[in-house]
């Protein structure tokens, strides 16, 4: 029976018809292949590396659902000649053609495939996440950018700076787990994990591109050339780490001006806990309940299972004929946080049951302003008569 690295093997063999061909099985007894690739093929000639991984990862479909992280190499015979022994070292390669397992891997150009096994959530899709190559040269650029957002924080506004916050930790740690998210009662975190949560299906590449460009479009006298700290990957420090004392620094924290009562604190606790029975209890002996605020954002549970992704609960109280319109202090509806979320499922029920897309928060944003998932958004736009 041939092993899983031969099974690689043959595959690219028989798709790619490769030059070169290396495949080191890094598995380790875990649950799910992990492999490190090395092919050079004419196959990837005059194309990008996006494009080439996309034609190993095509190769590999039979394997695909069984594999849990892959490290791909993949140049033209072209491009491999004209490396030097420097630039393969800097991609963890050694000038024999063979990929160096004790060097340095930090810039390797990894791409997973996260697997049905690693717990995905409800709201997302069928699609596998993919995460594609990072060029040494975006990652000086990215850290340029990084740089220079330090020496502009000051000047810009909260806003501004959550998108580079959401940006900047989906280029660093990949997709958020909604799982690790902060308490519900933990506003500030929230709003910041909720923007990082809303690119979970960018890869970092594009998460490194977005943020450089966003920082162009503020700052056009920005140079990416500009080199910035002589600092590995791994020890360039967090810039948003110090960013995010002062992004939240015009937030007021208010005294509730009304308490909430013993049944509205057990209602909102059913609703983050998906308990239908108990929610249904306490509607029945106070129909009113439906629209009752929590004490401190001023919220309705409806708001609250849009924002926290309670699933049931939402589906439940929209069967009982929940205001779709309710709003929390900034005037944010369930649509504004089903678009904030980047719940698209959520906002098609919204819709559905007449959410408004025109709908303005305190800022003057309508639902799809608020949105970083481009085909949520499309969908959210109102449409121009």
């Amino acid at each position: 029976m041939s092993s899983p690295a031969d099974r690689v093997k043959n595959l690219l063999a028989e798709a790619i018809k490769p030059e070169k061909l290396n495949v080191v099985d890094e598995s380790g007894g875990c649950e799910g292949f992990k492999f490190r690739i090395l092919i050079i093929a004419e196959a990837f000639a005059g194309k990008r590396t996006l494009q080439n991984h996309r034609i190993v990862q095509e190769a590999l479909a039979p394997i695909m659902k069984e594999t849990h992280a892959l490290t791909i190499c993949a140049y033209a015979p072209e491009k491999w000649n004209q490396m030097t022994t420097e630039d393969r070292e800097v991609h963890g390669l050694s000038a024999s053609s063979t990929l160096s397992l004790s060097g340095n891997s930090g810039n390797m150009f990894i791409a997973w495939a996260v697997s049905a096994f690693q717990n995905k959530t409800a709201d997302d899709d069928d699609e596998e996440y993919v995460e594609f190559p990072i060029d040494v040269r975006l990652e000086q650029k990215f850290h340029s950018a990084s740089a220079r957002l330090v020496e502009l924080r000051f000047q810009l506004d909260k806003k501004i700076l959550l998108k580079f916050y959401g940006l900047y930790k989906q280029a660093t740690s990949g997709p958020a787990d909604p799982k690790d998210g902060p308490h519900w009662y933990e506003t500030e975190a929230r709003v910041k994990f909720n923007e990082w949560l809303g690119h979970r299906k960018m890869n970092r590449a594009i998460a490194m591109e977005k943020y450089c460009e966003l920082l162009q479009e503020i700052d056009e006298q920005w140079n990416p050339d500009v080199e910035g700290p002589k600092q590995t990957w791994n020890k360039v420090p967090s810039t948003m780490e110090t960013i995010e004392p002062e992004m939240f620094d015009d937030v007021v924290v208010k005294t509730p001006t009304r308490l909430e009562t013993e049944e509205e604190k057990e209602w909102f606790a059913a609703m983050r806990e998906n308990n239908i029975q108990a929610m249904q209890r306490l509607l029945d002996a106070n129909p009113e309940i439906i629209e009752a605020k929590d004490q401190h954002l001023g919220m309705t549970a409806l708001l609250w299972s849009t924002d926290l992704g309670c699933e049931r609960s939402f589906m439940w109280l929209l069967d009982e004929g929940a205001n779709v319109h309710a709003v929390d202090e900034c005037l944010q509806t369930p649509l504004h946080f089903a678009a904030q979320c980047s719940r698209p499922f959520f906002a098609e029920l919204l819709l559905q049951a007449g959410a408004n897309v025109n709908a303005l928060d305190s800022d003057g944003l309508i639902p799809a302003e608020c949105c970083v998932d481009e085909e949520l958004k499309q969908k959210l736009t109102p449409c121009l008569d």
